[in-house]
């Protein structure tokens, strides 16, 4: 199906916590692709990662407080709700089938897309969004096998082309990622070491108040 109206990007991940490379890798996609929006959605149960430090709730209102005064993102509680895994499929199911004439776009790192193959029905992805890769230092795109192939056949190279399409297209992004990591921010945290400027202050203070990971002081 085509359609070119108010797209959505879909940005996954634990979130633990939130810190400016995700909102810096959030909003260089936004205006690059154009989009009307970006959900930012925190994993609830993930098969593939190991427990989460922060509890669901937290983590939650960690996004609230960042994204605050940024219309342009939202945050979608739907996986921390859910009982059971956190399956990028079953979410992307039930957001097409909540926006049946939208394009909806998957937003993941170039690592994450090497792996894709391991992800829980990873072949249904491309049935219900496009997935926009953005680009991760350290990492190549693959040369051969699956992945290869698949960028061969649904890869396309203009914002609009991609837009056009409510599901079944790769796009890949290059954006200017900044060096901050969530587990980098968790091991300052231990070691009593400051982590301004490494997110926003209002998250640094619910941290603080809330001591929600471990810190020297």
């Amino acid at each position: 199906m085509i359609s070119n109206v108010e797209p959505i990007g879909v940005f996954g991940g634990s979130f633990d916590p939130i810190h400016f490379g995700h909102l810096n890798c959030a909003m260089q996609i936004f205006e690059k692709l154009k989009l009307s929006e970006i959900r930012f959605i925190p994993s609830g149960n993930p098969v593939h990662r190991n427990k989460h430090f922060a509890s669901s709730l937290q983590r939650l209102e960690m996004i609230e407080i960042a994204i605050e005064n940024r219309p342009m993102f939202k945050v979608d509680s739907r996986e921390i709700k859910r009982d059971g895994p956190s399956w990028t499929a079953l979410t992307l199911e039930e957001l097409r089938a909540s926006n049946k004439f939208r394009s909806i776009s998957l937003i993941v790192g170039l690592d994450s897309f090497l792996n894709l193959p391991q992800w829980h029905r990873w072949e249904s992805l491309l049935g219900f969004a496009n997935i926009v890769v953005a680009n991760r230092p350290g990492f190549e795109l693959p040369n051969d096998g699956l992945l290869r192939e698949l960028l061969l056949k649904r890869e396309v190279k203009d914002i609009y082309e991609l837009h056009q399409n409510l599901f079944g297209k790769i796009f890949l992004c290059e954006i200017k990622e900044l060096d901050i990591s969530s587990s980098l921010i968790r091991q300052l945290l231990l070691s009593g070491k400051t982590i301004n400027y490494l997110l926003p202050e209002p998250v640094i203070r619910f941290i603080k108040e809330t001591k929600c990971y471990p810190m020297n002081n």
